[in-house]
């Protein structure tokens, strides 16, 4: 809430413009862009309901992007842009040609709607050490197996599965892969 008022203050008085007043040259306050970073990062999206993208870095129904798809719970969303206001960091997503923007926390309630996760892709070996496991369909973490469609597929002991792809947040713990032999992604938490 302060910077969006310092932010206003800036637009109505520019550094250098109160004439005869000393040091008014040095009156700066920092921008709305100086908060923005360029970059790639990955986030998955975690509400259940899923999040709707916008049009711009605002929150409001007339920002909505309603022809738009929602992106669901699991979705990973490439970002190119973050933008911090208050609590929320608002995102732009990478693989869209116009302006569509997502945001990690809600501005309304403060609920948790994405997190960053670093992901990697490539080929990997990991021996399975249980009986059975339970299967995904997409990775969502703080969700257990009766609450997702999951499939529960006994394994032996031992046996070496391949890794496609992984999932992990950037701050917290557990992981997430995708099994190639099983058809889904198998929680390690």
């Amino acid at each position: 809430m302060l910077r969006k008022a310092l932010c206003a203050v800036e637009t109505l008085y520019r550094p250098g413009s109160f004439p005869g007043r000393p040091g008014s040259d040095l009156l700066h306050i920092a921008s709305e862009d100086a908060s923005e970073e360029s970059g790639s990062w990955h986030y998955l999206v975690t509400d259940s309901s899923g999040i709707r993208p916008r049009q711009c870095a605002t929150y409001g129904s007339g920002s909505k992007l309603g022809t738009r798809h929602r992106f669901t719970a699991g979705s990973i969303v490439v970002i190119d842009k973050r933008r911090r206001s208050g609590w929320t960091r608002w995102l732009k997503v990478a693989q869209d040609d116009d302006d569509c923007w997502l945001f990690d926390i809600s501005p309304k309630d403060r609920k948790v709607r994405m997190v960053e996760v670093e992901f990697q892709s490539g080929e990997w070996s990991y021996e399975v050490c249980v009986d059975h496991l339970d299967v995904l369909p997409r990775p969502e973490f703080g969700r257990s197996s009766a609450s997702v469609s999951c499939k529960v597929v006994p394994i032996e002991q031992g046996k070496v599965v391949t890794v496609l792809e992984r999932v992990r947040p950037v701050a917290g713990r557990g992981a997430f892969l995708s099994v190639a032999e099983l058809g889904g992604w198998v929680s390690l938490t």
